[in-house]
Formats: structure tokens, C-alpha cells, sequence
């Protein structure tokens, strides 16, 4: 393997040659746990069997770790190997799993592996490098790892990786080598032989332990009225992943609107405005139901000074035959009378002034013309 390789396993790096894969098939539900000691006459239905450029060897009896049987992973001389023992559980999963490898130290490439496939490049995995065989090497599933303290030594040694949703620890003979962030369950465990040229490795005393995982929330009920429920205590809430973004399109006529978005909790009830009511309330009992938006849609007050005619007065510098302008405030939707504002910036701003009540809600008036200079 070339040095900068991570624990991928192999696998999709353009390999040639005559690939051997069976037991496939599905064997029911999840187990929560499963040991294989290697002490039956076949291997365990558990198992699927891959050899490429390679044989796997049971029973084996010439180096067992307990008991009487092991089995082997024995590489040819030619070509580039891969051999393996994988499960595929049905769901991901998190838990433990360990085996005891004999290792011979020999330059070979041989770990223990674990990945979802389903979002994750590469393995999580405890093993060696097939160019070094000084220490034991740790790889991530984002494809980077690292070398450990521990040293190589021929003999027993147990691999160990466990997955919960605090973190993920990957060790050597109980010796820590790895320790980081959890939340990365597997669906795929592998015992591993791969690499250039012949060699071969003894698997013995596989585990694997389901972690037990709370679950992440209580929920009873989340319908399609917009009503959520849940029950006290706990609440175990672990992720809440969406967009989080609402984008529309204005036409020009709306470029200088106020707008509001707004929320109903199912279709046809009311629009609301107000997010009040979804925080700091009071919680009594077990079980609790609130109203959530399930509806969006965005408003737009489009013209916020409606011009008003009144037939009986005239600002001061009005030409004949014109009439004072009175805009309606978009908030109160009132009449901008009584307003508090400066005689010379109304005749400079062609008698469009804010409301009061509006200015002093948004402490400007967003249309260009008050510039913030009346209704103060």
C-alpha cells in the first residue's frame, strides 16, 4: 500500500483479478450481540466470505487464540489480495466490536474495519501498514488516520473499535489510540487482509455488543394539523437538520414592500405573525401538545403611503387646484393625522411625512422620503 493510503480497504482502487463472494444473503433481523469463536464445523452464516487473489482457510488449527479453531486469510504470491470476513447489518448500528489477530510481523496489510456506507468514505479501522511495521496505525472515516504508541509484536493482540453517540474509540489491547467526537454508526464490520504479494493473518474470539442507545426524543404524535406532542421527562433531542431558508421571488412593484412572514399551524387555519405563543410558556404535566407552523407564506404590504384627498384643506405650499397628501400608516393602518413634524421638511419631501406610530415602530420609514428626518 502507498504511505498516504487510508483504511479504505481496498476496495474501489481498480484491483484485477478473479473475485470470489458468497453468502450474501440477508439473516433476519439485527442481532443485538454476536460472538464467533471459530469453534464450529462451517463458518457462521453471520459471516459473508470475500477472496480475491487469496483463500480464506477454515477450520484453521495451526495458531488459535482459544479453543481449538481460528481461521485464516491466506494471500497468493501474485497479484494484489483482498480477502475479508464483513457483516451487513440491516440499520446501523452502535455498539462494540473487537476480534484477537495473530500477527507475525510481516510487512501486510490486515485490520479490523467498520463503515456506514451509506455516508461515509471510508472505514473506521485498527491495523497495520503494510509499509511499516513498527507500530499499530488507526484510520478515520473520512479517510485520514494516524500511527499510534503501541508497538507491533508478534502474537495475540485484540482490536478493538466502539461507536456511541458520544464518540468513537479505537484501541489496541485496551490501550486508547484514538478517541474523538460519536455519532457514526456502522452498518458494515469487516476482518481484513489486503495488499500487494502473498501473506496471511489469523482472525480468533470476534465480539460484536449493540450499544444501548436512548432514544432521541419522546415524540406521541406529530400530525398534519401542526400539533406536536411529547412527554416529561426526558427529552433526548440529538439533531434537527433542515434548510432553514425560505426564498421567493419579488416582482418590481414590491421592491420597496415591508414584509412579514408569516405561519399557520395546519391548512385553513389562521395566519400568524407572532412567535410568542412557541416560547416561554409554562410546561405542568407529562404530556404536552403545542401548535407548530407547518405553513409558511410571505406578505408584503406593497404601498405603504396611500395617498388620502381631503377636500378642505391644503398644505401650505400647494398649487391651485391641488390638495394636501395624507398617507395611511401600513401598522395601524390609521389616517397620518396629528403628526408631529417640522413645517420646512414638509414642503421639502412634497408633503409625505411618517406616521408617528409607524416611525416609532421601525424607526424609519423604508420608502426614501422621510429619511428619518420627521415624525421624530
Amino acid at each position: 500500500m502507498k504511505k498516504n493510503e487510508p483504511f479504505c480497504g481496498g476496495m474501489g482502487r481498480g484491483c484485477v483479478g478473479l473475485a470470489l463472494l458468497f453468502g450474501l444473503c440477508a439473516n433476519g433481523a439485527d442481532p443485538t450481540s454476536f460472538t464467533d469463536n471459530f469453534e464450529g464445523p462451517s463458518l457462521d452464516t453471520f459471516w459473508t466470505v470475500y477472496q480475491q487473489n487469496g483463500t480464506v482457510v477454515f477450520p484453521y488449527t495451526n495458531r488459535v487464540h482459544s479453543g481449538a479453531q481460528a481461521v485464516l486469510l491466506q494471500g497468493t504470491v501474485g497479484g494484489q489480495k483482498e480477502l475479508s470476513l464483513r457483516h451487513y447489518f440491516e440499520t446501523p448500528q452502535y455498539g462494540k466490536v473487537s476480534v484477537w489477530v495473530y500477527d507475525t510481523f510481516e510487512y501486510i496489510y490486515f485490520n479490523l474495519l467498520v463503515r456506514n456506507t451509506d455516508v461515509e468514505p471510508c472505514h473506521w479501522g485498527v491495523g497495520v501498514m503494510d509499509w511499516d511495521r513498527s507500530t499499530y496505525y488507526y484510520g478515520l472515516a473520512d479517510c485520514s488516520g494516524g500511527k499510534s504508541s503501541v508497538p507491533r509484536s508478534i502474537g495475540w493482540h485484540k482490536f478493538t473499535i466502539e461507536s456511541t453517540l458520544q464518540a468513537v474509540i479505537l484501541s489496541v489491547d485496551d490501550q486508547v489510540i484514538y478517541s474523538g467526537p460519536g455519532g457514526h454508526p456502522f452498518n458494515l464490520v469487516r476482518l481484513n487482509l489486503s495488499g500487494p504479494g502473498g501473506g496471511s493473518i489469523a482472525y480468533d474470539d470476534f465480539s460484536f455488543e449493540a450499544a444501548q442507545v436512548p432514544a432521541p426524543i419522546w415524540i406521541i404524535s406529530l400530525t398534519c394539523n401542526g400539533e406536536l406532542t411529547w412527554t416529561n421527562p426526558p427529552i433526548w433531542i440529538i439533531s434537527l437538520t433542515c434548510n432553514g431558508e425560505l426564498t421567493w421571488t419579488n416582482p418590481v412593484s414590491l421592491t420597496n414592500g415591508v414584509f412579514t412572514i408569516e405561519w399557520a399551524p395546519a391548512i385553513g387555519a389562521p395566519w400568524r405573525s407572532s412567535w410568542d405563543e412557541l416560547r416561554s410558556f409554562t410546561v405542568a404535566g407529562l404530556t404536552n401538545t403545542v401548535e407548530v407552523p407547518m405553513l409558511y407564506r410571505v406578505k408584503c404590504v406593497s404601498n405603504l403611503f396611500v395617498p388620502f384627498v381631503n377636500k378642505h384643506s391644503r398644505s401650505a405650499n400647494a398649487l391651485p387646484g391641488q390638495v394636501r397628501e395624507q398617507p395611511i400608516c401600513p401598522v395601524c393602518d390609521r389616517l397620518a393625522t396629528g403628526l408631529q413634524r417640522n413645517q420646512r421638511t414638509w414642503n421639502k419631501l412634497d408633503r409625505t411625512v411618517c406616521c408617528p406610530r409607524f416611525f416609532k415602530t421601525n424607526r424609519r420609514c423604508g420608502q426614501g422620503v422621510c429619511h428619518g428626518r420627521v415624525g421624530r
